[in-house]
C-alpha cells in the first residue's frame, strides 16, 4: 500500500520460515509501480529472491575480515613480486610498521642482513604452488630490533585457480626462543657446576648472561653479611681476555666506594644505565678497566639482603625489561648454585683438613701397625725357636724313656707336649688379629614428590603455551644425594617435554613401583617421537643420540649422566619406547632397611 500511495520504489530483506521447516530463509524483495500516461498506478513490478546462501558467504566473510583484522599474528598479503598489499594490526603490533607505511613497499623492509637469499626463494616455491609451514627464520622490526618468527606462507589463487599472490602469517617466538635458550644456559650450569670449581662455575655463569644479552662485559660480585663491603669475585672469559685488565679479584672494598652500579644496592632493584657517559655521579674507572657504554646490574636477594651483584655491559642496543627479567633469572639460579657449591668447598676444606688428620692418624697407626707386626713377627720369631726346643728334647726324652716312665711322668710329659702346641697357635692367632682393618658408610632421605612437583614448577615458565597434562603419582621417600637425584629428573622431564613438543596434547606420567624387596623403582613416561628399540642400548650411551640435532637440540650428555648417578646410587637405568607411540625411562634405587 505505501509503494500505491506514495509511488516510492522499495527494496527490503526479511526472514521468513518455510512450511515444514525449522531453518529460516532470508528473502530479498524488490518492487516499483508503473504509470499510465495520466501518472495513474497502473501496476506494480517486482521481484522475490532467495538470498539466504549469498548472506551466509557475506557473513563468513566479514568474520574471516575480522579475524585477519584483529588477530595478534602479523597477517601480510604480498604480490609475487613481494610488493606487500594487505596488512592487519597484527604486523604492526610485531613490526612496528603502520598499513600506509608498508602497503605498496617491498617486504625485503623486514629481511636482516645475511638472509637477502629467503625472500625471493620463498616467492619462487610460492608461484611453484608450494605450501611454506612452521617456517622458522629471523626478520627485523621498524626500531630496527632482530626477532624470531614462525612463518606459515601460502598461494593466494583467483576464481581460475591461478596464483595471484602470497599470504603469510607471522608468530613472533622471540619470547619463547629466549625461554628455551634460558632454560638450556640454566641445564648447562646445573651440569657444569657438578665439575668444576666456584670460580669457574661463575665465570661461566658469566659467559652465558653475555650471550643471552649479547653483551660484551659481565661481572659478578659478592656482598658480604654486614651488606656494607663487597668482593669482586669474577669477570667473564672474554671480559679478561679483550677488555678488561684492572687488578682486583678478590678485592673487598665498601660499597659507597663502587661506581654507579651499585646503584642496585642503594635503590635495592635492577638498575640498567643506558647512557653511561650522561651519568652526572659516575666516578671513574680505574686503569686497565674495561670502557662502559651502557650496563645493566641485577641484585641477587635472600631473604632481605643482597647476597650478590651481577652485571653485563656494552650491548649493541639499550636493555630492557627483558633482559632484566633473563638476567635475574641466571643470577637466581647461579646463587642457588653457589651456595651448593660454597658448601660443597667448605665440605672439601673440611674434608681435606679431616683426610690429612686421618692421614697423619692413619699413618701412626699404620707405624704402631708396623711394630705391632714386626713385635709380633720378633715375638713369633724369638719364641718359636724354644719352643721347638723344647718339642724337641720332649720327643728325644719320651723315645729314650719308652716305658720305663711311670703314668703320672708320662702324663707330665703329655702336659708339656699339649702346651708346647697351644703356645704356638697361640703365636699364629696374635699375628693375625694384628692385620685386621674396618669401613662404614652412612645415607640420607629425599621426598621425591616433592622435589619432582619444585622441578615441574621450574619447567613453567617455558611451558605455559602448551597444552600439558601431568600425572603425577604420590611418589615415596627414597635415600640418596639430592643433588644428584634432581640432575636426573629435571634430565627426564626435560627429555620428555622435549621430544613432545609437537603434540597437540602433551601427556607426562611420573609414577613408580615398590612391588620388590629390594629397590624402588621409578619411571617418567611421556607420548612423544619415542625410539626404535633395535638401538635402546645406545641411548645411555656419551654422545650417543637416536634423533638429529636439526630435530632435537642437546649433546648426548644427559641420560650418560643419568646413568652414571643412579649406578653411583646402586641402582639401574632402563628404557622402553616405540616409535610415534611415545618412550618409558626407568631407574631403581635400593631401599633402605
Amino acid at each position: 500500500m505505501d509503494l500505491i500511495e506514495t509511488g516510492k520504489p522499495y527494496d527490503i530483506e526479511f526472514e521468513i520460515l518455510p512450511k515444514n521447516s525449522t531453518i529460516p530463509k532470508i528473502i530479498a524483495s524488490i518492487a516499483e509501480i508503473q504509470q499510465d500516461e495520466h501518472g495513474d498506478p497502473l501496476m506494480v513490478t517486482g521481484v522475490i529472491q532467495d538470498i539466504t546462501a549469498r548472506k551466509k558467504t557475506e557473513e563468513k566473510s566479514n568474520q574471516l575480515a575480522a579475524i585477519v583484522k584483529y588477530s595478534e599474528d602479523a597477517i601480510i598479503g604480498k604480490s609475487l613480486e613481494g610488493i606487500v598489499t594487505s596488512w592487519n594490526k597484527g604486523a604492526k603490533k610485531i613490526y612496528g610498521y603502520s598499513e600506509s607505511e608498508m602497503v605498496g613497499k617491498p617486504i625485503s623492509i623486514l629481511i636482516p642482513t645475511g638472509y637477502e637469499d629467503e625472500s625471493p626463494s620463498i616467492l619462487a616455491r610460492i608461484k611453484a604452488g608450494e605450501y611454506i609451514k612452521h617456517y622458522e627464520t629471523v626478520r627485523r622490526r621498524q626500531d630496527g630490533k632482530i626477532i624470531n618468527v614462525f612463518l606459515t606462507v601460502s598461494p593466494i589463487k583467483d576464481s581460475a585457480g591461478r596464483i595471484t599472490g602470497v599470504s603469510t602469517i607471522t608468530s613472533d617466538i622471540t619470547e619463547h626462543k629466549l625461554a628455551e635458550a634460558i632454560n638450556a644456559s640454566r641445564m648447562h650450569l646445573v651440569q657444569f657446576s657438578l665439575t668444576h670449581s666456584l670460580d669457574e662455575l661463575l665465570e661461566e655463569v658469566l659467559n652465558e648472561t653475555e650471550k643471552l644479552t649479547n653483551s660484551l662485559i659481565g661481572f659478578y660480585h659478592f656482598v658480604e653479611e654486614d651488606q656494607i663491603n663487597l668482593t669482586l669475585q669474577n669477570w667473564s672469559t672474554r671480559t679478561k681476555a679483550e677488555f678488561c685488565k684492572a687488578e682486583g679479584k678478590g678485592l673487598h672494598y665498601a660499597i659507597d666506594q663502587a661506581g654507579v652500579w651499585a646503584d642496585c644496592v642503594h635503590q635495592r632493584k635492577a638498575v640498567i644505565h643506558n647512557d653511561y657517559a650522561a651519568l652526572v655521579n659516575r666516578k671513574g674507572l680505574p686503569e686497565g678497566h674495561a670502557a662502559i657504554i651502557r650496563e645493566l646490574v641485577v641484585p641477587v636477594f635472600r631473604g632481605p639482603k643482597i647476597a650478590a651483584i651481577l652485571g653485563v655491559g656494552n650491548k649493541a642496543s639499550d636493555y630492557t625489561q627483558t633482559d632484566i627479567e633473563t638476567v635475574s633469572r641466571i643470577a637466581d639460579l647461579a646463587w642457588e648454585i653457589t651456595e651448593r657449591k660454597r658448601a660443597e668447598e667448605e665440605v672439601l676444606r673440611l674434608n681435606q683438613e679431616l683426610e690429612q688428620r686421618v692421614y697423619e692418624r692413619t699413618a701412626q697407626l699404620e707405624a704402631a701397625n708396623n711394630e705391632l707386626e714386626a713385635f709380633a713377627y720378633s715375638v713369633s720369631h724369638d719364641l718359636r725357636a724354644p719352643l721347638r726346643h723344647i718339642d724337641d728334647f720332649m720327643r728325644l726324652l719320651e723315645k729314650r724313656a719308652g716305658t720305663a716312665l711311670d703314668p703320672q711322668s708320662q702324663h707330665y710329659l703329655d702336659m708339656v707336649c699339649d702346651s708346647s702346641k697351644r703356645m704356638g697357635k697361640l703365636i699364629d692367632d696374635l699375628l693375625s688379629f694384628s692385620r685386621m682393618r674396618r669401613f662404614d658408610l652412612a645415607s640420607f632421605q629425599i621426598n621425591l614428590h616433592e622435589l619432582v612437583q619444585e622441578i615441574i614448577r621450574e619447567f613453567e615458565p617455558d611451558t605455559k603455551d602448551r597444552a600439558i597434562e601431568w600425572n603425577i603419582a604420590n611418589l615415596p621417600s627414597v635415600t640418596g644425594d639430592l643433588a644428584m637425584l634432581r640432575i636426573v629428573l629435571v634430565n627426564l622431564i626435560s627429555n620428555a617435554l622435549k621430544f613432545t613438543r609437537s603434540c597437540k596434547l602433551t601427556k607426562i606420567e611420573i609414577g613408580y613401583s615398590s612391588e620388590s624387596n629390594t629397590e624402588t623403582i621409578l619411571y617418567v613416561r611421556d607420548n612423544g617421537v619415542g625410539f626404535d628399540m633395535a638401538y635402546v642400548d645406545k641411548l645411555f650411551g656419551v654422545f650417543q643420540r637416536l634423533h638429529s640435532a636439526d630435530e632435537f637440540e642437546g649433546t648426548g650428555i644427559g641420560l650418560a649422566n643419568v646413568r652414571q648417578i643412579i649406578s653411583r646410587h646402586g641402582g639401574r637405568t632402563w628404557a622402553v619406547g616405540e616409535i610415534d607411540r611415545g618412550a618409558t625411562f626407568y631407574f631403581s634405587l635400593p631401599k633402605t632397611k
